[in-house]
Order: C-alpha cells, then sequence, then structure tokens
C-alpha cells in the first residue's frame, strides 16, 4: 500500500510542475520593435532588413515579439518608450537603425524597459549588404 500511495504522491508532483510550468509560458513577454531607423537614400533596403531583424529577434526571444509601426520611428524619449511600452503591453523595446559610413554599414540597436530606460545598446559593422543578414542574428543574440 506504502508503494501505492508513494507513486500516487510522485504524480501529483509532477502535475503540480507541469502546470507550473505550463503557467509561466502562458504569461509571455511582449517585445516590441520600432521600426529601423536609417539612410533614406536605401528605403527598401532598411524595410527588408527590418523584416529580417524582427525574424532574428523571433528565433533568439522565446515571446512575443511586436511589429511597431512607421509612426514610431520618431520615438526616441523615454517619455514616448514609455508611452507606446503600455499601449502595447511590451515589456521590453528595440529600437534599430542602420546607417552607412563610407564602404561599412553600422546595425545598432537599443534595448529598453517598459519605462524607457536604456537596457542596452549594441553595435555591429558590415562591409557589404550581403553581410547584413548574418550581422542582424548576431546584433539580435547579442541584445538578448
Amino acid at each position: 500500500m506504502s508503494q501505492h500511495r508513494a507513486a500516487y504522491q510522485m504524480n501529483l508532483v509532477k502535475m503540480a510542475l507541469l502546470l507550473f510550468v505550463l503557467a509561466i509560458h502562458s504569461q509571455s513577454a511582449n517585445l516590441l520593435v520600432i521600426p529601423i531607423q536609417g539612410d533614406t537614400a536605401h528605403t527598401e533596403e532598411i524595410k527588408t532588413l527590418g523584416f529580417l531583424f524582427q525574424d532574428a529577434l523571433r528565433v533568439t526571444y522565446s515571446d512575443n515579439v511586436i511589429e511597431g509601426s512607421d509612426t514610431l520611428r520618431q520615438c526616441k524619449s523615454t517619455e514616448c518608450i514609455s508611452r507606446v511600452a503600455a499601449e502595447q503591453k511590451a515589456e521590453k523595446i528595440i529600437a534599430p537603425a542602420i546607417y552607412r559610413l563610407g564602404e561599412k554599414w553600422i546595425l545598432s540597436a537599443t534595448l529598453y524597459d517598459s519605462k524607457g530606460k536604456g537596457i542596452r545598446t549594441e553595435r555591429i559593422t558590415a562591409r557589404i549588404i550581403e553581410d547584413l543578414e548574418p550581422a542582424l542574428g548576431r546584433l539580435s543574440d547579442a541584445l538578448l
């Protein structure tokens, strides 16, 4: 009889752990990605890079990645970032940018908390446009 009781208690513990894990995963944190800013001479490339960066973030970040609207491009103040985070129910916000410096592409992104406080800024360079896709993956990994 004690073996059955021990097995029953073990099954209860397993079920409790499973419910705990499921509860944690159901409370996913939202990551809002502000549209990528950059050199207006390369508008189409920048849009494509923005999509690629969001894809890289979805691989790195296990929770919800929310694409911000184009109007958020101008959101640079702490108050603006905090307001947008509250509207989108986002716990974290990423503001990416890409620029040319001579022959190099410079990718940078800042990770903010929901209050608009900068947590981390990372920067990566690439020599040619074909190197940007893997660079975006490295930037995503470095931020998160």
